[in-house]
């Protein structure tokens, strides 16, 4: 990539070339860009030849952007060229450029003679030109004064997003409302409106919510269709001409309808096909008015031009709008998400997108595979993002075996692409968003019938969802033996809110079941059995089944597979809306290899190419390694040393005898959980009361090597508990009987409503002993002793069982270092803490130890013990002691470390390997 020097002295000659050029004012604009304007863009690091970073001549509207400069497959801003003899700041060629940019969801537009170069922010908010300019930068001080402002356009400094960093600095990165929000808001009024208007209409409308809904669906569709039509010149302005009419007094939808049969007779598009909407009589000539003035952005901040809108955005608006629940009149911001959180639906960045397609089309068509005849699904299609993707990958590849661009595009839609969905309008948006990129004349339009409606998961069973057969469905496809590339985000939807019925199928039809298991698990198997042999599958996932208990199965049912790559985000926000953690999952149907590339992606700069991120930090996962009670994604030789830790002593579970346990659930901690003064109290109005009132640690109250003290207590209450025999206890829970009372469980009749929800009675004796507590949840290590018989909630667990002297040596181990990083490649982690899980614990091992060395880290344990105690004694004070303290625990914890390092037999290369 070129520095910041080499980029500085290439500049410097061009301006010295442009200062001396007598003709320069005598350029055609393709002289100018050919001679100045490209190896300017050139110097700032851009490969104008590659147009994976830059695009010439890309259709925006009826016209042409001259230049698209991209990172991560994104557009990140669009430049404009003009000769040197024209005005560059000629307020027609700026709103030209902010709009092209607007309307493609970018920020910065670029306008440059080479004489002059201006920045404008696309996305401010307002018409003063001279506000929304956000540089203006002149040749002479391009490679001296200006630099640093030039070296803003540069690949490296949109790497970095140093642009919008300074923008914000300087206060010129004020946001005017995005395109996609302005449409979206848009789309969910008139969709509230219009079903109000077809629900009037009567009959089986007024009754069948979803059957509304459908028609109103259609309906937008439609216009959309045709206002992009419109814009791309094929239509002339259809619409308004219609509205016109209708100010004559002439009926406004039978007009509207008689122009829906004649583009079907057209376009013969699914989108004019026969529906309810056809059915339908339309009574407020306002409202159609209102909506289809709105498509011109007459009613807003902006004029639409749905050319221009790219498939990304316009897939963005789509996929929040399926998510809008027309059928809740009451419904606003919260419709959204109870469908989104129901479904599972998450619109997938676009740089994501790209990425999977590349590593699953791109990959099969670097290995071999005949781009004219590959088939390619998304059996969760959602509005078709990656399928719009994989036409556009396909479309490239396929330029110069077809020509015709009208051909060749109708060839992808018909050979190569297929979808499934369980929502009809996600089809329907799916439909529409391809056939937008074919439609560039005036002429008929394929039916798209391998786009379906159905469930992708369940074959046959009618009285779970209607009834899809992928096998007769898409009988070519397995013909010839099954799709080429399975691709998609999958919904993330918790099975057990589906019905028993859902889950008997899965169980009996999925080898990959777990009673607790995420819908998307089932989506991998069903995903593998679609492909052909050497087919190959990418998805991006929640990360969970890597090592959670319901990704057993799958973790097993994967070894029959090849893996190729497994990028996992850990705890990155990579969806906007959701704070779900990802990965990426590829892929394919070949008897599994030895090894797979994996990449820790936590840190991962989401302005950094995501190809280039993987590429430098992805290595080798040697799968012989992997456990299915978890992988833990370190290089072959951490694997090694790992897998040796593991046998290295006896696992946790033995050691202890079974003895590890979870602490209860109250259900109301408003009720159940009380004071000293509320303890104080109750004791005072019946001493039998304090037999059941227990000193109660939560979480927050365990610290490591800490003397637990709990500043609350609980009323233990089992089911079995008779509360008559103390009414000053009942008089108490009396306050709470209604949110008691309305606990799932009660309303079953499992326990009475004074009662706690799990109370441990199999084991609640272990709690009034000596013995560790912990938290489960926690970033590292966090082991304290508890000898005042403490009882725990159902955030902490305990170990029981011990002698004293065995406590101290284990509660050495549970806080050291090194066994914090072993625990860190077993278990599940819960954003930057790890999850101390009992199912993850019991497998760990606890190192063997001569009888020298266990007395060592006795004694270190209870020096530590000692220094706790006293510091939380001076912490209260202003003694100098505490700093003394303080110092000797950090020392007592690296003899620990070191100690316990040798008892496990590492060193610090071997745990430098461990990550």
């Amino acid at each position: 990539m070129t520095t910041h020097d080499d980029a500085r002295a290439i500049i410097r000659g061009l301006v010295d070339k442009f200062r001396n050029d007598s003709r320069k004012g005598k350029y055609t604009e393709q002289q100018t860009r050919e001679y100045y304007v490209l190896p300017l863009f050139r110097a700032l690091g851009w490969d104008t030849e590659n147009p994976a970073e830059m695009t010439a001549e890309e259709r925006i509207s009826s016209n042409f952007v001259d230049f698209g400069f991209y990172r991560h497959g994104v557009p990140v801003f669009y430049l404009e060229t003009k000769r040197v003899s024209e005005i560059l700041e000629n307020p027609k060629f700026i709103r030209q450029a902010i709009n092209y940019a607007y309307l493609r969801g970018v920020t910065w537009a670029v306008l440059c003679d080479f004489e002059q170069l201006l920045v404008y922010n696309a996305q401010w908010q307002g018409t003063d030109l001279d506000k929304v300019r956000f540089l203006r930068l002149n040749y002479a001080d391009y490679a001296e004064r200006d630099f640093d402002d030039l070296w803003l356009l540069s690949k490296s400094a949109f790497m970095t997003n140093e642009i919008d960093r300074k923008a914000e600095k300087y206060g010129k990165k004020a946001m005017r409302e995005p395109v996609t929000q302005i449409l979206f808001r848009q789309l969910t009024d008139w969709r509230r409106q219009l079903f109000a208007e077809f629900r009037a209409f009567g009959g089986v409308f007024a009754t069948d919510s979803a059957r509304v809904d459908n028609a109103v669906q259609r309906l937008i569709d439609r216009l959309i269709f045709i206002r992009s039509m419109e814009d791309r010149g094929i239509e002339e302005n259809r619409l308004l001409q219609l509205i016109r009419k209708t100010k004559e007094k002439k009926d406004p939808y039978t007009r509207l309808q008689a122009l829906f049969t004649e583009l079907d007779g057209v376009y013969n598009s699914n989108i004019f096909a026969t529906s309810d909407l056809d059915h339908l009589k339309f009574s407020d000539v306002v409202l159609l008015e209102h909506i289809i003035e709105g498509l011109y952005g007459n009613q807003s901040s902006v004029e639409y031009d749905f050319n221009a809108i790219s498939a990304d955005v316009l897939g963005a608006v789509y996929e929040q709008y399926l998510s809008f629940k027309a059928q809740d009149p009451t419904a606003q911001t919260t419709a959204k998400s109870q469908k989104r959180k129901t479904q599972g639906i998450y619109y997938t960045p676009q740089f994501i997108v790209r990425y999977i397609v590349q590593n699953t089309l791109g990959e099969a068509i670097k290995a071999g595979a005949d781009p004219l005849t590959m088939r390619v699904i998304d059996p969760a299609c959602g509005s078709g993002s990656f399928l719009i993707e994989a036409f556009d990958f396909l479309d490239r590849q396929l330029k110069p075996l077809i020509p015709d661009a009208q051909k060749r595009r109708e060839h992808i839609l018909t050979h190569n692409l297929y979808g499934v969905d369980l929502d009809i309008q996600a089809v329907e948006v799916t439909q529409l968003n391809l056939l937008l990129r074919a439609a560039y004349e005036k002429r008929k339009l394929p039916a798209l019938t391998h786009i379906r409606h159905g469930d992708s998961l369940i074959t046959g069973d009618d009285s779970i969802t209607p009834k899809f057969d992928y096998q007769s469905a898409f009988e070519e496809v397995f013909a010839d033996g099954g799709f080429d590339v399975v691709i998609g985000n999958p919904p993330y939807v918790r099975q057990e809110t589906l019905g028993i019925k859902f889950k008997n199928y899965m169980a009996e039809n999925y080898k990959v079941y777990e009673g607790k298991a995420d819908l998307y698990v089932y989506f991998i198997e069903r995903g593998l059995s679609l492909l052909k042999p050497d087919g190959r599958l990418g998805y991006i996932l929640p990360n969970k089944w890597i090592c959670s208990g319901y990704g057993r199965k799958l973790r097993q049912f994967l070894d029959n597979f090849t893996i190729n790559r497994l990028v996992d985000f850990g705890t990155l926000k990579v969806f906007a809306e959701a704070s779900v953690d990802v990965a990426l999952l590829f892929l394919q149907n070949t008897p599994p290899r030895g090894e797979f590339y994996a990449v820790q992606a936590e840190d991962y700069d989401l302005h950094i190419e995501l190809t280039d991120f993987v590429a430098s930090r992805e290595y080798p996962v040697a799968r012989i390694y992997l456990r299915h009670d978890g992988w833990a994604l370190v290089p072959n030789t951490g694997q090694a040393v790992l897998e040796r830790l593991l046998k290295r002593g006896t696992p946790l579970g033995e050691f202890v005898k079974g003895g590890i346990y979870y602490g209860f659930k109250t259900g109301l901690n408003e009720a159940f959980v009380i004071d000293d003064v509320t303890r104080k109290k109750l004791i005072a109005q019946d001493p039998n009361n304090e037999t059941i009132i227990k000193p109660f640690l939560r979480g927050r109250d365990i610290k490591r090597y800490h003397v637990p003290h709990a500043p609350k207590y609980v009323l233990y209450i089992p089911w079995t508990f008779e509360i008559d025999k103390y009414p000053s206890i009942l008089a108490h829970l009396k306050q709470f009987e209604t949110p008691l009372s309305d606990r799932p469980e009660v309303k079953k009749g499992v326990h009475p409503w004074f009662a706690l929800s799990r109370y441990a009675s199999e084991y609640i004796g272990e709690f009034e002993k000596t013995k560790i507590v912990y938290q489960d949840i926690s970033q590292y290590g966090n082991f304290a002793l508890d000898t005042n018989n403490h009882y725990t909630n159902n955030t902490n667990y305990t170990i029981t069982g011990l002698t004293l002297n065995e406590y101290y040596y284990l509660l050495g181990i549970l806080n050291s270092t090194i066994f914090s990083k072993i625990f860190a490649h077993v278990s599940c982690r819960l954003g930057m803490a790890l999850r101390w899980f009992s199912q993850y614990m019991e497998k760990m091992p606890i190192p063997f130890a001569t009888d020298d060395q266990r007395t060592s880290l006795i004694t270190l344990v209870q020096k530590q013990l000692a220094y706790h105690a006293e510091l939380a004694q001076l912490e209260i004070t202003a003694s100098n002691r505490r700093f003394e303290i303080q110092d000797a625990i950090r020392k007592t914890d690296m003899a620990i470390d070191a100690l316990v390092a040798g008892l496990y037999g590492v060193d610090e290369r071997d745990v430098a390997l461990l990550g």
